[in-house]
């Protein structure tokens, strides 16, 4: 090979290992992401956000959408105004020692933007609910931010959370990032629970029709009131078994309120205590018979 080939090739190999390295410079992450829900009821969720870079940027700023888009017409035509409402993080700390600079947010978003799923009459329906959050990053300087999906800490064990930040370059900011939460159960947990909850609070209402067709069937005369002390028994049990129950299932459903088996199990009360107070009226006036009877 002549000189001028083998310079020819050194240039050539020179040009490729640079353009590799290049392209692996650009692909690693400057910084990286850390997200602690401190709270979340279906309602409202308080999360705490640290977003470590390399380098000092201690004079640099980093924003975050807090709320989304959203549009109010000024008239009936149906026209409005886009406001987007962003907030900086006045949390900036640079450590010379590791070379790195955190900058750390804390806030609480409502219902409004914190997606809270599936409910039934505005109460979730636990276990298969799953909670959502999109946070927007704008930082003013030049990062990159890791992109694995990553484990997010939550106030209960219960929850799995987990998040994921993705690239969004806009016109305005090349480096503008979307971050991703969610706080779901795991698949387990969903089966067992869902199980639990069926068997218990179908058994119970089973229970409870059976009872009230056998107390209709007494008044109507085709059955006699040998059932009644029974159904009074029953009754009585399955409503201070419900509180019972709620004790436990609040450990389950933890840190959420009123859940849509809540509701379910409530309703059961006023149910039950419709029966006792029939069964005791009927009870009252079969005696008041039966005494009529012997008199005669």
């Amino acid at each position: 090979m002549s000189k001028t080939g083998l310079l020819s090739f050194a240039f050539l190999l020179t040009f490729i290992l640079s353009s590799s390295y290049t392209s692996v410079t650009r692909a690693r992450a400057d910084g990286w992401v850390n997200v602690e829900v401190l709270s979340f009821d279906g309602q409202n969720i308080l999360f705490k956000l640290e977003i470590s870079v390399v380098g000092n940027h201690a004079e640099d700023s980093i924003w975050l959408k807090v709320e989304p888009s959203s549009s109010s017409a000024s008239d009936g035509s149906g026209w409005g105004v886009v406001v987007e409402v962003w907030r900086g993080i006045s949390n900036v700390v640079f450590n010379d020692g590791t070379n790195i600079t955190v900058f750390t947010y804390q806030y609480s978003y409502n219902h409004s933007y914190y997606e809270a799923e599936p409910k039934w009459s505005g109460y979730l329906l636990f276990p298969y609910d799953e909670h959502r959050l999109t946070l927007y990053i704008s930082p003013s300087f030049e990062v990159i931010l890791d992109a694995h999906p990553s484990v997010c800490r939550v106030p209960s064990s219960n929850y799995e959370g987990t998040f994921q930040v993705t690239q969004t370059p806009t016109s305005e900011n090349t480096f503008m990032h979307r971050l991703d939460l969610q706080i779901k159960h795991s698949p387990a947990f969903v089966s067992e629970v869902s199980l639990m909850l069926s068997l218990i609070i179908g058994s119970l209402y089973v229970l409870t029709l059976v009872m009230a067709l056998i107390l209709a069937l007494a008044f109507v005369g085709i059955r006699k009131d040998s059932p009644i002390p029974n159904l009074i028994r029953v009754s009585s049990t399955t409503i201070f078994f419900i509180p019972a129950f709620e004790i436990a299932f609040n450990s389950l459903k933890s840190p959420l309120p009123l859940v849509f088996p809540d509701i379910l199990l409530a309703l059961l009360v006023p149910m039950n205590a419709a029966i006792i107070i029939a069964s005791l009226f009927y009870k009252r006036r079969s005696n008041g018979h039966a005494s009529d009877n012997n008199s005669l």
